[in-house]
C-alpha cells in the first residue's frame, strides 16, 4: 500500500474537473441537468441530443416514494411506522446490497442502527439524553440479521426495529439516474448527487472523467477547499463515494461526537480513518463501503476490501503528532493524475 504525508484530508470536489464547462464530442452536444433534492443538490452531465429532464424527475419521485424517510407515504416510512410491509424493487436491491455489505464486515454496516443514529442526534429526530442504559436498551432491536425480505414482505423480528438508509440512498439514487441513461443508449455521463458520483464513458473534453478530491476542514461547510489529488475515473461504468467525520459532528461537555455509529457498541466512533473515498461498480456499492471503513478502521476496511473485491480506496488517517497521511489500495493509486504539490 502507498502511503502520502499530507495535510488533514479529503472529501470530493462536487462537480468533476471535467464537468465546468461542456463542448461538443462527436458531433453530439453533453448536456447539464441540475438542481436540489432531497435537501442537497445535483448535477447531470450526458452526451446526448436528446434533454431527458422529465425522465431524471420522473426516477426522482419513484425512488422517494420508496426510500425517502420524510415522505409520509413512502415504503420505508410505512416500514418503520409499521403500517405496510411491502416492498418494491428498488426497495429490495437497496436492502439486499445493504445485507451483503453488513454480512462482509462482520455488522459493522447496519442500516437498522436507525434508533442509534436518531437517539445521538444524527437522525430525523432530535437528540436524546443517551446513557449507556438506554444505549443498551437500543440495541436489543438493532441488528441486521433481526430483518429479512419474504417474497415482497419485509420482516421484522422486534416492531421497534426501524431502516435507515442515509449511508447508501445517495449513491443509490446517482445509480438509478444513470439506469436512465443505459436504458436511453447514452455511453458517456457523470451523475453527482450529494457528493456521490455514478459514471461511465468519457467527458466532454473526450478524456476519461477527472474528479477532484478536496481537503476537507471542519470550519468549512462550502466545499471550496484547495484540491488535495485528481483522479481519472474508468470508462467503465462505475460508481464514487466519500465518507467524513469532519462536517457531520457537535460538541457535548467539551467532547466531539461524530455522526459514524458503530452499531456493535451503539456509540459514535471516530477511529484512525478520517475520511474514506472508495470506487467501486455501483455509486450504491461504493457509499456503503465509504460508511463501513469509517466505522471499521485502516486495518480491517484493507481486509473487508480484499473480502469484496472489486472495491478501490483511498483512506485518509490520523498519525502521529496530528500528522495525517494517506493509504491507497493499488487500483485506486493508478487513478491518481495529479497529487498535491509537494
Amino acid at each position: 500500500m502507498k502511503k502520502l504525508k499530507l495535510i488533514y484530508a479529503s472529501i470530493i470536489c462536487l462537480f468533476a474537473i471535467s464537468c465546468i464547462s461542456c463542448k461538443q464530442t462527436k458531433d453530439t452536444d453533453y448536456l447539464i441537468n441540475s438542481g436540489e433534492i432531497w435537501a442537497t443538490t445535483y448535477h447531470i452531465t450526458y452526451q446526448s441530443d436528446t434533454a431527458y429532464t422529465k425522465e431524471f424527475q420522473d426516477e426522482f419521485q419513484r425512488f422517494s416514494k420508496s426510500l425517502n424517510p420524510f415522505d409520509s407515504l413512502s415504503l420505508v416510512t410505512h416500514i418503520n411506522q409499521n403500517t405496510g410491509f411491502e416492498t418494491d424493487s428498488l426497495f429490495r436491491k437497496c436492502f439486499n446490497q445493504a445485507i451483503q455489505v453488513s454480512e462482509l464486515s462482520n455488522g459493522a454496516y447496519d442500516v437498522t442502527c436507525s434508533p442509534l443514529v436518531n437517539a445521538w442526534g444524527f437522525g430525523f429526530k432530535h437528540k436524546e439524553n443517551i446513557n449507556q442504559q438506554k444505549v443498551d436498551s437500543i440495541l436489543k432491536f438493532v441488528g441486521y440479521k433481526k430483518v429479512r425480505i419474504v417474497g415482497n414482505k419485509l420482516i421484522k423480528d422486534d416492531p421497534r426495529i426501524m431502516l435507515d438508509f442515509s449511508s447508501i440512498a445517495k449513491g443509490y439514487s446517482a445509480d438509478c439516474i444513470a439506469e436512465v441513461l443505459n436504458k436511453k443508449k447514452v455511453n458517456n455521463y457523470l451523475v453527482e448527487i450529494g457528493g456521490e458520483i455514478a459514471f461511465k464513458g468519457l467527458s466532454p473534453q473526450g478524456q476519461e472523467w477527472r474528479v477532484g478530491i478536496d481537503k476537507p476542514s471542519s470550519d468549512n461547510k462550502d466545499g471550496d477547499n484547495d484540491l488535495q489529488l485528481i483522479i481519472s475515473l474508468p470508462k467503465e461504468a462505475g460508481g464514487l463515494a466519500t465518507s467524513g467525520n469532519y462536517r457531520n459532528f457537535y460538541i457535548k461537555d467539551g467532547k466531539r461526537y461524530a455522526h459514524t455509529i458503530d452499531p456493535t457498541t451503539g456509540y459514535p466512533v471516530q477511529r484512525d480513518v478520517l475520511s474514506a473515498t472508495v470506487v467501486a461498480k455501483s455509486s450504491m456499492i461504493a457509499d456503503a463501503f465509504s460508511t463501513t471503513f469509517m466505522v471499521v478502521g485502516k486495518d480491517k476496511a484493507e481486509e473487508i476490501a480484499r473480502k469484496a473485491g472489486n472495491v478501490e480506496y483511498m483512506l485518509i488517517c490520523s498519525g502521529d503528532n496530528q500528522q495525517t497521511y494517506v493509504v491507497m489500495s493499488p487500483g485506486f493509486e493508478k487513478m491518481v493524475v495529479q497529487e498535491e504539490a509537494q
